[in-house]
């Protein structure tokens, strides 16, 4: 509760009025206009592509916040070094059976 109090007065000192409105109005509108974005492609979708590549997309930020800070994080430490390269390994083997399976 003390950061979230601290923040607040620090986002009101150091950032102008007109500034800190702005930006919460563009935070706060971004997700009903995500809704709304995504309701229409959804509609207006014919064979598929839409959906796929937003899927494409999901995955692939899935991948790069593993590989960026979880597995970088997992592996720098020493310990169980070669268990957590099999289980790294494994997990591919098997999502990609899945995917070519599926």
């Amino acid at each position: 509760m003390q950061k979230t109090a601290t923040a607040l007065a620090l986002i009101f000192l150091f950032f102008p009025r007109k500034s800190l409105v702005i930006s919460v109005f563009a935070f706060a509108s971004m997700t009903p206009f995500g809704m709304a974005v995504g309701s229409y492609l959804a509609e207006a979708e014919q064979g598929g592509t839409v959906s796929g590549v937003f899927t494409a997309l999901a995955a692939g930020s899935f991948i790069y916040v593993a590989i960026v800070e979880v597995i970088v994080r997992e592996l720098n430490n020493k310990t169980d070094r070669f268990h957590k390269l099999f289980s790294l390994a494994f997990g591919y083997g098997i999502m990609s059976a899945l995917a070519l399976w599926v």
